[in-house]
């Protein structure tokens, strides 16, 4: 994601993020939150800066992201042994239960290799990633980052010339293995049903391992409609596949 980095700020400009997080409102239904435009990024301090590019490529609730458990991460050893470039993580749900996710494995070792632990993140922590990307008359709340990451992912699956129908039928499977719903689940499509708004508006990227991960039809059982779309893609020329 070209946004974040390993830039590090000054005190002073932390102290100005933290005032505007106080002054935050995240109330706004789910499926209405606004999603994360570019122009409105601000540098964040290392660890953090890595914290929200996990959040956005998780592209998780809010709740869930608070409660992310480091320990529930692969481990070094595991991911340098892991062949496939999204590794799975698991994500605490309502904090009563775990389920299955995905996210690009040099993220992870990013937080292996901070000399602090990273995850879980307090309160106010959260509330700084969040107020940086709010300004006077756009704010963001808890639910931006998963409509940023399905808007996101909705105007790359075009640029990549799947169309609406591919989408629902075949690749929608790949978006729901990689965010742990169910295989049948069209809850990804209530977080995108406006992306045409937002078509030429530039969001928080996606990192590529993402779409690698779930543009990869080869993973999927072998139906007729599978082979169908490979077979169209591959005589196009079109990747990835």
């Amino acid at each position: 994601m070209c946004l974040f980095g390993t830039t590090v700020i000054a005190q002073t400009q932390v102290q100005a993020i933290q005032q505007r997080a106080s002054r935050t409102i995240f109330a706004r239904a789910p499926d209405k939150a606004l999603p994360i435009r570019e122009s409105v990024y601000r540098p964040l301090p290392a660890a953090l800066e890595l914290a929200a590019e996990i959040w956005a490529n998780l592209g998780i609730r809010g709740q869930a992201f608070s409660s992310l458990d480091q320990d529930l991460f692969p481990r070094k050893s595991e991911l340098l042994r892991e062949r496939q470039r999204c590794a799975l993580v698991r994500v605490w749900q309502d904090k009563t239960a775990v389920f299955d996710h995905y996210l690009p494995k040099d993220l992870i070792l990013k937080t292996h290799s901070l000399s602090q632990r990273l995850f879980p993140l307090s309160k106010s922590a959260i509330n700084l990633i969040m107020s940086t990307f709010c300004r006077p008359g756009y704010t963001i709340s808890t639910h931006s980052f998963r409509r940023t990451f399905a808007i996101s992912l909705r105007k790359t699956l075009e640029k990549l010339q799947f169309t609406e129908s591919d989408i629902r039928t075949v690749v929608i499977k790949r978006i729901n293995k990689y965010v742990g719903w169910s295989t049948a689940s069209v809850e990804y499509f209530k977080y995108c049903r406006d992306w045409v708004t937002y078509r030429d508006t530039p969001l928080l990227k996606i990192h590529p391992d993402v779409i690698s991960f779930i543009t990869n039809l080869a993973e999927l059982k072998q139906s007729k409609q599978v082979k169908e779309l490979i077979e169209r893609r591959s005589k196009l020329k079109l990747s990835p596949i």
